[in-house]
């Protein structure tokens, strides 16, 4: 029987973190439902600095679509391509950027011809 988080083998993009100088300190594949961001040793990606328990969650739809939430929102420390993310998810296209307490990351799509 097949994890209900997670979905066959494919993957749906990648997600860069980077350096604050700029370089690629990890990349990793998405190939679960959801991902959490926050400073839960449970997280997915720990953000030791200022983030809240799960601050972010990105979700991927059984169709391939990823869908970036602030589940902190109003606080200023969640900005989607340069504006701060309110507390509607926004889906992640090719080369969307996010930043969750001043760290980067982006956003690589997959297209299905490269599954």
């Amino acid at each position: 029987p097949q994890r209900r988080d997670h979905i066959d083998t494919q993957k749906f993009g990648s997600i860069l973190l980077f350096k604050r100088d700029g370089t690629v300190n990890r990349s990793f594949a998405l190939k679960r439902k959801d991902y959490y961001f926050g400073r839960n040793r449970e997280c997915d990606v720990q953000i030791a600095l200022s983030a809240h328990e799960q601050h972010l969650k990105l979700s991927v739809t059984a169709e391939g679509l990823v869908w970036i939430k602030n589940l902190a929102p109003g606080d200023g420390k969640v900005l989607f391509n340069g504006a701060e993310l309110g507390e509607e998810p926004q889906q992640l296209l090719h080369h969307d950027g996010f930043t969750l307490c001043g760290v980067s990351f982006l956003y690589l799509m997959v297209k299905p011809n490269e599954l």
